[in-house]
């Protein structure tokens, strides 16, 4: 399969008539939110599976919240 560019998809997207235009935007938004329902899965199963194998430490939220707080503080 050949690669497609966001600007070919937007000029073939622009030949559409405006409701297929909304029917894509709704596929599109729906496709997002189920990838990312699988990431979030994959995510936690993750998490959990190294929890159990003792790879995380249990860490107080406040703790936690208080470190990020300076890392992104610290970000450029």
């Amino acid at each position: 399969m050949a690669a497609v560019t966001l600007n070919q998809v937007l000029e073939l997207t622009r030949k559409l008539p405006g409701d297929e235009q909304d029917m894509l935007v709704e596929l599109v938004r729906r496709s997002r939110a189920e990838q990312w329902r699988r990431d979030l899965v994959r995510d936690g199963r993750k998490a959990v599976k190294d929890f159990r194998a003792g790879k995380l430490k249990v860490e107080r939220a406040e703790d936690y919240v208080a470190r990020l707080r300076v890392e992104w503080a610290n970000e450029p």
